[in-house]
């Protein structure tokens, strides 16, 4: 599950608080959940809800996996209503995928790896998970990308930069939030899905 927490004057927030909820339930499981003051912009589940380590990738309208979105597992030629709409994505699992700027994998391309955090519960269960919050952070234009095919198939390779800290932990998973600034800088938008360097 993705908390994530946006402040400022720019923020769309909402206070949480008056859901009045103290556990959480997913994976079969109830889990205790303390959301003390903090206003959240989205509260959403993120990876397959069947198998902890699947290979997935999930793309949101907004930063900070927001908005809208769009879910897979395999090869997609076309995004959808997220057609070049894409300014965050969440992978799961150990494969790569590779996120191009044309319809059916052609036009510029990029490689991610699920690579921002890998956690390891008590039984040795392994939640791999990549974490690109903003797209532009690693050269992507905003609302650029079409199209995704599984593994890595571009000379463009990146693997997440950013550690995320869980904030709480069940045998079958991890949760946490992220905190979203003012300072945050504003995506950029162009055809070409890579930024010059």
């Amino acid at each position: 599950v993705l908390l994530t927490e946006v402040r400022g004057k720019h923020s769309l927030s909402h206070s949480l608080s008056h859901l009045q909820f103290s556990s959480l339930r997913y994976g079969g499981s109830t889990h205790s959940l303390t959301l003390s003051h903090l206003q959240f912009s989205s509260l959403r589940y993120g990876g397959s809800t069947s198998c902890l380590n699947c290979d997935t990738w999930t793309v949101y309208l907004d930063l900070y996996f927001s908005g809208s979105e769009y879910y897979g597992t395999t090869d997609t030629a076309s995004l959808g209503s997220l057609q070049k709409e894409v300014s965050s994505i969440l992978l799961t699992g150990i494969s790569p995928w590779t996120f191009y700027n044309g319809p059916s994998y052609t036009g510029s391309s990029v490689c991610l790896y699920p690579s921002t955090d890998q956690d390891t519960d008590g039984a040795g269960s392994v939640l791999n998970i990549g974490l690109y919050p903003d797209v532009t952070s690693v050269g992507i234009y905003d609302n650029s990308i079409q199209s995704v095919r599984k593994g890595c198939w571009s000379k463009k390779v990146i693997r997440a930069a950013a550690e995320v800290k869980a904030q709480g932990k069940a045998h079958n998973g991890a949760w946490g939030h992220f905190k979203v600034t003012d300072d945050q800088t504003k995506p950029v938008s162009g055809d070409d899905l890579l930024q010059d360097a």
